[in-house]
């Protein structure tokens, strides 16, 4: 038997919110989805609503007690989400298959059960994001000097040709 140093906390309204944010109705073969795919549907309106109810289980997460590693990667999940959201027909289609929401659960759940395990790798996590996105930050700024050199050159050399 562990010892946890996480408080012990009733949960259940998070998990129910969950469920019916991602996987409150069957469709064929048994898959599930959810009123968040849905309301994704809904231009605008659809995905403040969503994401106001993705927020709310994330401050309930902050609530009981996880900690702010965690609670970051909850909101990665749903940064996810949005991101892929603003591709047109892809990001609507997306909302069905990501769910966010019950990830975040699952976070939530670990953490009461294991809290070092899950913190040590909710940092994990932070860190590769943290990383993906400096390399991100690095490449565009290189990118963005090889283009403007390109144009600088092209524009001395009298002309856009190579």
């Amino acid at each position: 038997m562990t010892m946890s140093n996480a408080p012990v906390a009733n949960v259940n309204d998070l998990k129910k919110i969950a469920d019916v944010m991602d996987r409150h109705f069957k469709g064929p073969f048994g898959w599930r989805f959810g009123w968040d795919g849905v309301l994704g549907l809904v231009p605008v309106l659809g995905d403040v609503v969503t994401n106001s109810i993705s927020v709310y289980v994330i401050l309930r997460a902050a609530q009981v007690g996880c900690p702010p590693s965690v609670i970051v990667r909850m909101g990665l999940n749903l940064a996810i989400e949005n991101l892929v959201d603003i591709i047109p027909i892809v990001g609507n289609l997306f909302d069905f298959v990501w769910k966010a929401n019950s990830k975040n659960m699952i976070l939530v759940e670990r953490y009461l059960q294991e809290p070092n395990r899950v913190r040590r790798n909710s940092k994990f996590v932070l860190a590769f994001a943290v990383a993906l996105i400096l390399a991100m930050v690095v490449g565009s700024i290189v990118v963005s000097f090889f283009v403007i050199r390109w144009i600088i050159l092209s524009l001395e050399n009298g002309g856009w040709a190579p």
